[in-house]
C-alpha cells in the first residue's frame, strides 16, 4: 500500500498535495500487521520510472507528474513513510523489551516524556517538551504520578490535556516514590530524555538534596535531564521583612563612624541616646 492511503495522514496528504485521497485503509491495518517492509525509493528515481512508463501509462504519468506526482509531494511523502515505520519499529522495540524484561533506556532512537506536576509552570513544561520533541523528531509523552500525600485541590487536568492536543500520549500513575515511579515508567518506555520544571521546593529541601531534579540528577544516569525555567512574570515570594532592633543592640557594637578606631567611653556613650541624657 501507498502511505498516502493511511486514514489518519488523509488531511495531511489533502493539505501538501491539494488532492484528497478517497481509498483509504484504517491505520490498524498498519499497527497490527506481523511485519511492516517500507519500500523506499528517491523521488528523483521514481519521477524517472514514471516517465519511462514503468508505473502509469505515458498519458497518464504526464498528467500524475504535474499534479499529485510533483518532487515536493513526493518527498514529503517519503518522509511520511519513513516516520510511520520508524514509529512501527520503536513500538516492536519496546515490545521486545518488555516481553524480555530488559531495563531501558536503549538509545535506539530519542523519546522525550515531559513530567507533569499539578503547579501553574505544568504548561510551560509541556511546550517545553514539545519543542525538545520536535527538535529530536521524536515522540513525546507526557507523565502524571499521582502521590497518595498529594493536596486533593491541585489539578493536573489542564497541562494533560495541552500535552494531548499538542500530540503527546498522556498517562497517569500512583506512587508514593516519586523518582523511583518516573523512572520506572520512563524505562519501561525507552525514554530518552525527561523534562521537568525547576518548581518551588521548600528552603530545607534545597539545602538538604531532597528536591525531585536533585533525585533524578542522582539516579538516572541513562537519561538527559532538562530543567525548565519558571514561566516569565511568575511572581516571586518576598524575602520576609527584617525586624527592627533591639534598643539594647547600641551597646554591642559601635556605630559605623566608629568602627575601625579604639572604642572610648565617650564613643560608646555616644550611641546610646540615655547615655547622654544622663
Amino acid at each position: 500500500m501507498n502511505v498516502q492511503h493511511l486514514e489518519s495522514l488523509s488531511e495531511a496528504v489533502a493539505r501538501i498535495t491539494g488532492v484528497r485521497v478517497a481509498e483509504t485503509v484504517p491505520d490498524r491495518v498498519l499497527t497490527e500487521a506481523d511485519a511492516v517492509e517500507l519500500i523506499d525509493i528517491p523521488p528523483a528515481e521514481l519521477i524517472e520510472r514514471m516517465r519511462q512508463g514503468r508505473i502509469y501509462r505515458p498519458d497518464q504519468a504526464a498528467r500524475a507528474l504535474r499534479g499529485f506526482f510533483r518532487e515536493g509531494n513526493l518527498a514529503a511523502l517519503r518522509e511520511m513513510a519513513l516516520r510511520r515505520t520508524a514509529e512501527r519499529v520503536d513500538a516492536d522495540v519496546t515490545g521486545y523489551m518488555r516481553a524480555n524484561a530488559i531495563a531501558g533506556p536503549w538509545p535506539a532512537g530519542d523519546r522525550v516524556m515531559a513530567l507533569i506536576g499539578s503547579d501553574p509552570a505544568a504548561e510551560t513544561v509541556v511546550r517545553e517538551a514539545r519543542r525538545v520533541a520536535d527538535a529530536l523528531k521524536a515522540p513525546l509523552l507526557a507523565l502524571h504520578v499521582e502521590q497518595p500525600t498529594a493536596d486533593p485541590s491541585a489539578d493536573p487536568g489542564p497541562a494533560l490535556r495541552l500535552a494531548e492536543r499538542l500530540g503527546a500520549e498522556a498517562e497517569t500513575v500512583v506512587g508514593a516514590d516519586l523518582p523511583a515511579a518516573i523512572l520506572r515508567e520512563a524505562q519501561a518506555r525507552n525514554v530518552t530524555h525527561l523534562v521537568i520544571g525547576r518548581g518551588r521546593p521548600a528552603r530545607w529541601r534545597r539545602l538538604a538534596g531532597r528536591t525531585l531534579s536533585a533525585a533524578l540528577l542522582r539516579r538516572a544516569g541513562d537519561f538527559t535531564l532538562h530543567v525548565v525555567p519558571e514561566p516569565a512574570g511568575t511572581p516571586r515570594s518576598l524575602p520576609p521583612e527584617r525586624r527592627a532592633l533591639p534598643r539594647w543592640a547600641g551597646w554591642m557594637a559601635p556605630p559605623p563612624s566608629s568602627r575601625g578606631r579604639p572604642r572610648s567611653a565617650s564613643s560608646s556613650t555616644a550611641s546610646c541616646p540615655k547615655a547622654r541624657s544622663a
